[in-house]
């Protein structure tokens, strides 16, 4: 979906690589799943924050409370947002990053696993822009 709107993605399916790649690549913008094997989208949040507190990332699940959106947006995320969602939605999250993004990158912040019809990510994996 992001792709296809124009933007260059970079999807991993283990949250330790994407947090190398962090900590290399120009990214604008970083979205990851809260709940994921091994370390989640708390410890990314965290570690861009500590590491690369310019870089926005954007916290997605299927488990959302308020308590885990409140949580996620103290800890300095720049949006929280619910599964499932509509593409219009994620893309209006994206676009209201600012500055505006000219490219998106994949980052280890961002694991998205492509749903049928959707480009919608999953849990199990991340995609980071």
């Amino acid at each position: 979906m992001l792709e296809k709107a124009g933007f260059e993605t970079l999807v991993f399916n283990d949250s330790a690589e994407a947090m190398d790649v962090i900590g290399f690549e120009d990214l604008d913008l970083v979205i990851t799943d809260l709940y994921m094997p091994g370390p989640g989208g708390m410890d990314i949040l965290e570690y861009c924050q500590k590491n690369h507190p310019q870089l926005p990332v954007v916290v997605i699940t299927a488990y959302g409370t308020i308590e885990s959106a409140v949580s996620a947006l103290k800890k300095g995320a720049f949006d929280f947002v619910t599964k499932p969602f509509d593409q219009t939605e994620l893309m209006n999250v994206v676009q209201k990053q600012s500055p505006p993004i000219v490219n998106v990158r994949k980052n280890p912040s961002f694991f998205f696993r492509e749903l049928p019809n959707w480009g919608v990510p999953l849990s199990s994996e991340y995609i980071v822009y």
